[in-house]
């Protein structure tokens, strides 16, 4: 992997890019062609808007809901404190970034010179991926959100938020257009700090592929029937001819090369100085209760962290063990170069899976259970000798889950480190029975079910975050997406 250091622009840079350095008229003119139109460099676009996708896929708050982790000193997070937190972060970096990419490689006059970059079909299929996975991931987290108004000032000021359904469909069909518009044989795009190399395309089509899939199935509880929507779309993505991540050899993944220390490994970072958060008990117990081998992977030790303790009883608690428990991640997989994955072959597998018991697909539901588990295993080398027949047997007398239900306490495994996925699938399936803390700060005393918008939306755009507010309950956490119901 290339160094990142000749792809990140600095700061001022990077605010140009979205809204503009307010004193950069200061520097007068004297880098401006009379003769040619400014350009910003999409390479160094590209690589600031991929650089959070890494970050989206290693969240702690998701994590902490779905039980994953515990938080060993602030417990506030994981007692359900309100979750209200901004977006404007998101539609103000990567995504106006992709925008900018997708608009400098489609406009004639300055695609021929983006072509320094790579092919400008392939730049603007990869930032239509990538600003599909950040939507797709951003209504899981509050629900209603700008998205077709997104972003179109000064001739839209105030865009209305679009409902989670319609959000999913945009992005499902821009999915779908984006694999179609790679050129397979063009694996030229510089500043891809995911998929660069001599199959960068086909991984970036695989890659959508699979993500359809995932989003399919997120809407199993709203179309369950084989010939609607969820499985109609699955099924594309499922038999294109592009196919999908099938092998760990396959597993799309954020790379850091460790050589610039603001972008090292999200987890190498969380714990360079800190660790508070930990493996929580309910998971890894129920790894331990199993037999699961992954128990060696997922953190440091086995002494794993209660959860949801009041901060006394955290500090308790740790002065009880030493200050030694089981921090996120076995060392291996926290260094500074470690890779995050974003989607993996086992969660793949896992998915089709639960599409096959659903009947959406015409495939075993079991085979495909039994290659996600041993995919998963093998993602770490571990697990070599065990025999997955008689292991699920185990989880099946522990836990007492069968058929989709088994299937979908795999896929709680298998989203560890995830945390935004683990919580969303979770809130998906209800597998597994999480109890709440006993200890909880909320006034339902129940797992979030959303983020809560920013109170600084009414300030910016208050007809349309007033509507907002009132579709879930005055803006509460309580209130189902649409998908979970």
């Amino acid at each position: 992997m290339k160094s990142l250091t000749k792809y990140i622009v600095i700061p001022c840079a990077l605010a140009l890019s979205v809204v503009g350095c307010a004193k950069f008229e200061d520097f007068g003119d004297t880098n401006i062609s009379p003769n040619a139109t400014e350009l910003a460099s999409t390479q160094a676009l590209l690589t600031n808007a991929l650089l959070s996708v890494g970050s989206y896929s290693s969240e702690t708050r998701g994590g902490l809901y779905a039980q994953h982790f515990s938080e060993t000193q602030y417990t506030e997070t994981s007692l359900y404190q309100a979750p209200v937190l901004d977006f404007t972060a998101l539609y103000y970096g990567p995504i106006a970034d992709l925008e900018k990419i997708i608009a400098f490689c489609s406009d004639p006059v300055t695609a021929p010179r983006t072509a320094a970059y790579g092919l400008p079909q392939n730049q603007i299929a990869i930032s239509r991926i990538v600003k599909a996975f950040y939507y797709w991931a951003a209504t899981d987290k509050w629900g209603d959100l700008p998205y077709t108004e997104a972003l179109k000032a000064p001739s839209i000021m105030y865009p209305k938020y679009d409902t989670p359904e319609a959000i999913y469909k945009g992005v499902m069909q821009e999915l779908t257009e984006a694999v179609d518009q790679l050129d397979l044989s063009a694996n030229n795009v510089t500043g891809d700090v995911i998929a660069e190399g001599s199959s960068q395309a086909a991984s970036w089509a695989r890659f959508a592929n699979s993500l359809r899939m995932v989003i399919a199935l997120r809407t199993s509880n709203v179309y369950p029937g084989a010939s609607e929507w969820g499985a109609v779309e699955f099924k594309k993505a499922f038999e294109h001819s592009r196919g999908y991540i099938a092998t760990n050899a396959q597993n799309f993944n954020q790379k850091y090369d460790g050589d610039v220390v603001a972008y090292g490994n999200p987890w190498w970072s969380l714990f360079r100085t800190r660790s508070d958060y930990a493996v929580s008990d309910v998971f890894g117990e129920a790894l331990v209760d199993v037999g699961d081998p992954r128990v060696s992977v997922v953190g440091s030790n086995t002494t794993f962290f209660p959860y949801g303790l009041t901060r006394n009883d955290a500090v308790t608690f740790t002065s009880t063990v030493g200050g030694v428990y089981s921090v996120i991640w076995a060392p291996a997989y926290r260094q500074q170069s470690s890779t995050v994955p974003i989607l993996t072959a086992s969660q793949v597998a896992l998915t089709i899976a639960e599409a096959a018991s659903l009947g959406w697909v015409s495939a075993d539901a079991t085979t495909w259970l039994k290659n996600g588990v041993t995919l998963g295993w093998s993602q770490y080398s571990v697990g070599g000798s065990l025999d997955v027949d008689d292991y699920l047997a185990d989880v099946t007398a522990e836990t007492g889950y069968t058929g989709a239900a088994l299937i979908q306490y795999q896929q709680w495994f298998s989203w560890y480190g995830n945390g935004l996925q683990a919580w969303s699938n979770w809130r998906r399936t209800r597998v597994p029975n999480l109890i709440p803390s006993p200890n909880a700060l909320s006034a339902s005393g129940q797992i979030p079910e959303r983020y809560q918008y920013p109170t600084t939306e009414l300030n910016f755009n208050e007809e349309n975050a007033r509507l907002a507010f009132a579709k879930y309950n005055d803006n509460s956490p309580d209130v189902k997406l649409w998908w979970a119901k």
